[in-house]
């Protein structure tokens, strides 16, 4: 039987560090029930975010640039997820973050 691996990719804000009304988002990557998150650098009114889509919510051109960047990170996340799977490589929430922030050759310790 084949291993089936789980994956996800949410984006949340952190409510907790919150800033001129503006809360930080985050990537929150998922394998397996192992997550890990990544901070996306990006920052957004409260009000303006959908938890449940894990978007932006609005129209004006500043909230779609966001979400077409949330899309952007989605996407590379999901093309670091399967290349770790067609090189037969270690399947970890991790290991996705190491190679989206480029630290994929390290040593672990």
């Amino acid at each position: 039987m084949k291993n089936v691996n789980t994956f996800g990719i949410q984006f949340v804000i952190r409510k907790h560090r919150i800033k001129d009304g503006e809360a930080p988002i985050y990537a929150r990557i998922t394998v397996n029930t192992n997550r890990c998150e990544i901070s996306v650098k990006r920052r957004i009114h409260t009000d303006n975010w959908n938890n449940g889509k894990g978007m932006a919510k609005g129209k004006n051109p500043e909230i779609s640039k966001l979400n077409s960047y949330l899309e952007q990170v989605r996407s590379q996340l999901t093309n670091y997820y399967q290349e770790l799977v067609i090189n037969k490589q270690a399947l970890t929430a991790d290991a996705i973050k190491n190679k989206f922030l480029g630290v994929e050759n390290q040593n672990k310790r």
